[in-house]
């Protein structure tokens, strides 16, 4: 079960509930089969006042580890980058994602580096070579 502080380092910088959309949260949970868990209620909070996100909770009960949590925000970023690198607003699905990561040596890069009082965001930079 992931820890509630690597659940927040990764979510933080999203803007599911201000406009965007998009939420990495509720994308883990439909990648690993939570469809029916991964809608945003319309009484959530995110990242507002409150702070109250049910998405968190449900993420925390999915049993993926705070490695995995932080590895997919690595690929999230990943996907980001290779999207607006090949331009003409193409698309990416976990699976490329995945796929890419590990091929170009990423994976076996960050089980080398992982550290879980890490930010996400830096492990990305070390992984891919862009250090912080």
């Amino acid at each position: 079960m992931p820890h509630r502080e690597i659940v927040d380092r990764v979510c933080m910088g999203n803007d599911c509930r201000n406009g965007t959309g998009y939420c990495l949260l509720s994308e883990i949970l439909k990648y690993f089969g939570h469809e029916h868990e991964a809608e945003i209620p319309p009484e959530a909070d995110c990242h507002g006042r409150t702070n109250n996100c049910v998405l968190k909770d449900k993420i925390m009960e999915t049993g993926l580890s705070d490695r995995m949590i932080a590895q997919l925000k690595c690929l999230e970023i990943f996907k980001y980058e290779e999207c607006a690198a090949r331009g003409n607003g193409t698309n990416m699905t976990w699976d490329e994602a995945f796929k890419l990561w590990r091929d170009r040596g990423y994976a076996q890069r960050f089980a080398q580096l992982y550290n879980k009082d890490e930010d996400p965001r830096d492990i990305y930079l070390s992984v891919t070579g862009r250090e912080a």
